[in-house]
């Protein structure tokens, strides 16, 4: 199931409500950068910064420029509006997952410090997720955790 599929909300429409759903959970300095590759969503909130970055498909990808079958060759305007509307799908989605996580704080279900943990930026300008994500791996692999603290501290 694809979330959003064939929604008509344009990126901009997504990105203006992420914006406002996070002023009204007291987060500040919103951003929003792109690359070819990725989209990333950047705010504040009690002087920790957050960023939420999502994946921006490839406008070449077969999914775009071949129909269903994969036999036949799209059309330069056929492809573009595929690719288009997935990209408006993934922002949609982006929406959802943060609305889901406001509602979570607003229903007192989490705190918001625990909800975004995964996205609070470090130092090193890694996300806590990107950080302990190769521990959590090591121990599943029945190896001890050990979390080294960037710049050597322990």
């Amino acid at each position: 199931m694809s979330y959003a599929k064939g929604t008509s909300v344009n990126v901009a429409r997504s990105l203006d409500e992420i914006g406002t759903l996070l002023l009204r959970h007291d987060c500040f300095e919103f951003g929003q950068f792109s690359t070819r590759e990725t989209s990333t969503v950047m705010f504040r909130q009690d002087e920790v910064s957050y960023k939420i970055t999502i994946t921006i498909p490839d406008p070449d990808d077969k999914a775009f420029t071949l129909t269903p079958s994969g036999r036949f060759a799209r059309t330069k305007e056929a492809a573009d509006r595929e690719y288009q509307g997935e990209v408006k799908r993934r922002f949609r989605s982006l929406v959802l997952v943060i609305k889901a996580k406001l509602i979570a704080v607003e229903e007192g279900i989490v705190e918001f410090q625990d909800e975004f943990l995964a996205y609070a930026i470090m130092a090193d300008g890694q996300t806590v997720g990107q950080f302990v994500r190769p521990a959590l791996k090591e121990t599943a692999r029945g190896q001890p955790f050990v979390l080294a603290l960037p710049g050597g501290g322990s």
